[in-house]
């Protein structure tokens, strides 16, 4: 039997795992895992614990597993079943339209898009969805089917839902919740920082920097806490900007035509109420 004691963080992406990710490494009792974002159990194959626990370095204690493809991914549920059939899952859910934005911008921060536009984002769907799944924009942002997935493995008690817009407003609160959910202990002093937020590089060379900082994060999440939040507050100030974003009433809109049907079906699903995100 393993002495490590996991909790998971699905997703959605781009609503704060990152974030979140940040606060538990300053928490008492959690321990750093080698790797923040594993993505294995989106594989079809049955990987072994043994191999699992080998990824994200730990061997004992808890620790958590921040990979936000899983909330899409239809293998991901199965596999933690599988693996880890009682621990702890939490899903954080963003306004639609917002979080298919900031995942555009992401992208092209990372060179995988070569601008950010609001026509490619809502019209070339089918396109990308015949390419691969980091581009699936507007259909990661239907949230129903996803988090019934996770409903139907594990039951509604095992699960954790929670809103991003209390992260950002509520944020002791939500932390709390968080905390006691998963089993650690609260920090009422930390402060949260908003990461891989929706800025781009200002010019294609400090594209490349992101680039190779990403990677480097990917290769060992640890990396990114060896620099201190107000180091990466200067550096974004430096060297990065914000797109020309749509309008709040242009988000409205677009969660009305896009997204309305799906969000109702949510909040039946859970008995949760998401009505901001179309009625403003």
């Amino acid at each position: 039997m393993t002495e490590v004691k996991l909790f998971f963080v699905v997703g959605a992406q781009k609503s704060g795992t990152t974030a979140l990710f940040d606060y538990c490494c300053n928490l008492e009792g959690f321990v750093t895992p080698l790797n923040k974002e594993p993505q294995l159990l989106n594989e079809k194959s049955d990987i072994s614990l043994q191999d699992y626990l080998s990824e994200i370095g730990v061997k004992k204690g808890l620790t958590g597993d921040f990979s936000p493809s899983y909330l899409y991914s239809p293998i991901a549920p199965e596999n933690i079943k599988r693996l880890f059939p009682s621990s702890p899952i939490v899903i954080i859910l963003r306004n639609p339209m917002e979080r298919a934005i900031s995942n555009m911008i992401h992208n092209v921060r990372l060179g995988r898009e070569p601008q950010f536009d609001l026509d490619t984002l809502v019209n070339s769907e089918k396109v990308r969805l015949l390419k691969n799944s980091s581009y699936h924009y507007m259909s990661k942002s239907e949230y129903y089917s996803q988090v019934k997935r996770y409903i139907d493995t594990f039951g509604r008690n095992q699960l954790l839902i929670l809103r991003y817009e209390d992260m950002k407003h509520n944020t002791e609160e939500f932390l709390r919740t968080f905390s006691n959910f998963v089993g650690l202990q609260e920090n009422k002093h930390f402060e949260l920082t908003s990461r891989n937020t929706g800025h781009v590089g200002k010019n294609q060379l400090v594209q490349s920097i992101l680039r190779t900082y990403s990677k480097l994060i990917g290769f060992n999440s640890r990396f990114n806490t060896w620099i201190p939040n107000s180091v990466k507050k200067v550096l974004k100030s430096k060297m990065m900007k914000n797109p020309e974003l749509p309008s709040k009433t242009w988000i409205l809109e677009g969660n009305k035509k896009y997204f309305k049907n799906d969000i109702q079906k949510l909040e039946e699903l859970l008995n949760m109420s998401f009505s901001n995100w179309y009625e403003g």
